[in-house]
């Protein structure tokens, strides 16, 4: 019986063109929540309470920088999150840059699960400061969600009204911005490469200035 080798057959993407689109995907991707970022911001950042949505009907002109649409979604993430809808956008933007330069988008995963926490956070700490002249809202800056939060925070606290408000504003501060540079997916090594760059940058600044300031002289 006569034997007859059979050539294995290759495939039709091999590993390096698979490789590659794999890599153009997540860079689209990367795209993607950038620009979806761009639209969060653009949504919360232009965000009337007098515009038309279905939490209100009027027949003020529209400001929102999308429209209806924008105004419909903006209204809702006021009313429940306050300020803390731009952790949104934030999220977002970084996520997003972290997919096109292909640093740490392994991460997003497992460190997104913990994003809510974020978010409350920072909506308890806007919701202990006193909102400016502009917000007209009967609610808090950090919307109904941070004052009921609050509230009860608040009530389990020994010390006066103004001590508790003042050391829970300080708390969630610091354990916002520890949260969300964990959800953001920063590692202690990329924290201290920042820092350095940071810290070689301030003194570069000064020597420059301090060498255009004795040249002058």
């Amino acid at each position: 019986m006569a034997y007859h080798p059979t050539h294995e057959r290759s495939p039709f993407i091999d590993s390096h063109l698979k490789a590659v689109l794999e890599r153009r995907g997540v860079e689209l991707l990367g795209i993607s929540l950038i620009g979806l970022s761009v639209l969060i911001g653009m949504t919360v950042w232009s965000y009337s309470p007098e515009d038309p949505s279905w939490l209100s009907a009027t027949d003020a002109p529209l400001q929102n920088l999308l429209g209806v649409t924008g105004a419909s979604i903006a209204a809702p993430f006021m009313l429940v999150l306050g300020w803390s809808s731009w952790t949104f956008a934030a999220l977002s933007a970084v996520w997003g840059l972290r997919c096109i330069i292909h640093i740490g988008a392994e991460r997003a995963l497992w460190r997104l699960v913990f994003a809510p926490f974020a978010i409350a956070l920072l909506a308890l700490y806007c919701a202990s400061f006193v909102p400016p002249a502009i917000w007209t809202h009967s609610f808090g800056m950090g919307g109904l969600f941070g004052d009921t939060i609050l509230r009860q925070v608040l009530l389990l606290m020994p010390f006066t009204d103004r001590t508790n408000v003042l050391l829970t504003s300080l708390v969630t501060g610091v354990s916002f911005v520890a949260m969300l540079l964990f959800c953001l997916g920063f590692t202690r090594h990329e924290l201290g490469r920042a820092l350095r760059f940071l810290f070689m940058g301030v003194i570069m600044t000064y020597a420059h200035l301090m060498n255009v300031l004795g040249q002058g002289t």
